[in-house]
């Protein structure tokens, strides 16, 4: 957040890790619709709960309606509590469940641009079980069909719109490419 926030001279909002409190963010209290000029969703390391798929691609996914100027000034615009400017995600190897099947969403919503690496299909819910010794497993239980490729999403790995790869020795040396590309996105779709 903070290399967008820099890189974009205040003009990005990044939600960074969203999914794990995607209540939070729907529930600002200014409103999303005046934050910043683009949005940068990121997505390394998420896992799964199957709770913010729809509310974060619903939350970005606002189509500007109206827009609020008493005597020719602008104040605001509807949808007053979703995202309506640009926005991209960035995503990566190790996103998996929810975090695989976001993308996946994002894209068929035709929201904005995935940017990074390709994340393999694991939109499987799985039910998970402790026993008695305190082993815990997981057992496969309900799958995500995609509409539109009619199959299943599990296996179908989903390939990022710009492949941005961070190569060990930039990360090593505190750079982020698939972050800067993100920002360099945004700031020109501004």
């Amino acid at each position: 957040d903070a290399l967008a926030h820099e890189g974009a001279r205040g003009d990005l909002v990044g939600l960074g890790d969203l999914l794990a409190d995607v209540g939070a963010v729907e529930e600002q209290p200014d409103g999303l619709a005046d934050l910043g000029l683009g949005e940068l969703v990121l997505l390394g390391g998420q896992g799964g709960s199957l709770g913010g798929l729809g509310l974060l691609a619903t939350l970005l996914g606002g189509k500007e309606y109206i827009k609020f100027m008493p005597r020719g000034q602008y104040i605001g615009s509807e949808p007053y509590s979703k995202w309506n400017k640009p926005s991209c995600v960035l995503m990566c190897e190790d996103n998996y469940s929810d975090a695989c099947g976001f993308p996946y969403t994002y894209r068929a919503l035709g929201l904005g641009k995935l940017i990074g690496m390709p994340v393999p299909g694991t939109m499987t819910a799985v039910w998970w079980e402790t026993q008695l010794n305190g082993m815990v497993f997981g057992i496969p239980q309900v799958g995500s069909w995609g509409v539109k490729e009619g199959r299943y999403i599990e296996n179908m790995q989903i390939e990022p719109d710009i492949k941005v790869e961070n190569d060990p020795a930039s990360v090593l040396k505190g750079e982020d490419k698939q972050l800067e590309r993100a920002v360099r996105e945004m700031l020109s779709a501004k």
